[in-house]
């Protein structure tokens, strides 16, 4: 019977081990489009009974860096007010390669929120990067300056250098959507380019009015580096 019991303990062991070994840490930002059903802050980890602490989905800006745990790649997220049998709000796989992330939340269909999770380590969204991401039901294209962005629905792409500006760093910017089989221009405007800096780029429909619009937020490789661990406050991130 003790041999049964130090083999079955021996056994309970290796499983734990191998369990353990497919957790792993990495910094995570959030970005938020808007807040639905009154969420407006939500915890992270891979069971309810393993979370940190309480994030707030900000909106307009980065909110600052923070660490997350993953269990097979798998990032989940939980109401703040979660209890031990209750089921993620949504989960978004991450790549096994990316140790920094920014967590977009936008409306979900069927659920409060969908998480896409952008890779944003300083090797994955280099300096001068723009990247633009489609979150419309349109087919948009993008024209920077003497560059263009072919964005169909739900698709992604990084431009790896910098339009031609002005003086004043600016560039033009025109943004056109599929009506039928015309190209319909929808925005013209001017954005700030500068050298040092990165542009995440979203394209969307804007609740209410129903019009295509651009959302940017720049900032600095280095500043989704998190100062502490789950639990603690993490430093500014950089303009």
């Amino acid at each position: 019977m003790k041999a049964i019991v130090t083999v079955i303990l021996a056994v309970a062991s290796v499983i734990a081990h191998a369990r353990e070994a497919k957790v792993r840490t990495i910094s995570a930002r959030i970005l938020c489009l808007q807040h639905q059903q009154e969420i407006n802050s939500v915890r992270f980890g891979p069971r309810p009974d393993a979370l940190g602490e309480p994030q707030h989905l900000l909106i307009g800006d980065y909110s600052l860096p923070f660490s997350v745990d993953l269990e097979d790649d798998s990032l989940h997220v939980f109401s703040s007010a979660v209890n031990e049998s209750a089921a993620p709000l949504a989960t978004a796989k991450i790549p096994q390669s990316a140790t920094s992330v920014t967590l977009l939340f936008v409306p979900g269909t069927g659920t409060a929120y969908r998480v896409l999770a952008i890779p944003d380590g300083e090797s994955d969204f280099k300096a001068d990067h723009t990247r633009f991401i489609n979150l419309a039901p349109a087919h948009v294209r993008l024209r920077i300056a003497d560059q263009l962005v072919d964005l169909p629905p739900g698709k992604h792409q990084t431009l790896t250098s910098l339009p031609k500006r002005d003086s004043f760093n600016m560039a033009s910017v025109a943004i056109a959507s599929l009506v039928g089989e015309d190209w319909k221009v929808v925005s013209q405007t001017e954005w700030h380019f500068v050298a040092g800096n990165r542009l995440l780029v979203l394209v969307y429909i804007r609740p209410g009015t129903q019009r295509l619009v651009s959302l940017s937020f720049k900032d600095r490789p280095g500043s989704e580096k998190p100062i502490r661990q789950a639990g603690g406050r993490a430093g500014d991130a950089a303009d």
